[in-house]
């Protein structure tokens, strides 16, 4: 059971693949809402029917409002599915218009893949902000 705001939710009334704990939440097997989410969840987030787990998504939104004021630094795979790529590209945008120091690196590869390229990129990073 999930608990959003006092309302409870069983994992297979939101996700259409096997969630038993947050791991699993966001190991998501595509990158279509609809092989993702019931259809009953979406069309109750797309109609407001759920207001407490609409405002809640909202409220832990860390793009709307909010803005870095320290350089940011955003490694994405173009192929993660542990952290997909647009999650990424959508907070560095968001980011970007709102004012934020932020840059976007963009790897071939999954989670994975990039690890040297990451290691390497970071430490040239780290080093500018000395």
């Amino acid at each position: 059971m999930l608990s959003f705001s006092g309302a409870e939710y069983k994992a297979g009334e939101i996700w259409q693949y096997p969630v038993n704990d947050q791991l699993q939440a966001i190991m998501v097997p595509s990158l279509k809402a609809g092989e993702i989410y019931t259809e009953q969840f979406i069309s109750s987030m797309a109609n407001d029917n759920d207001i407490m787990v609409t405002n809640l998504l909202r409220k832990n939104d860390l793009t709307l409002g909010w803005y870095p004021v320290k350089p940011v630094y955003f490694h994405s795979g173009k192929t993660d599915k542990i952290v997909p790529h647009f999650n990424s590209v959508e907070a560095y945008n968001v980011f970007s218009l709102q004012g934020g120091n932020v840059k976007l690196y963009e790897y071939e590869g999954d989670h994975n893949t990039p690890v040297a390229d990451y290691y390497l990129t970071m430490l040239e990073d780290f080093k500018k902000l000395q």
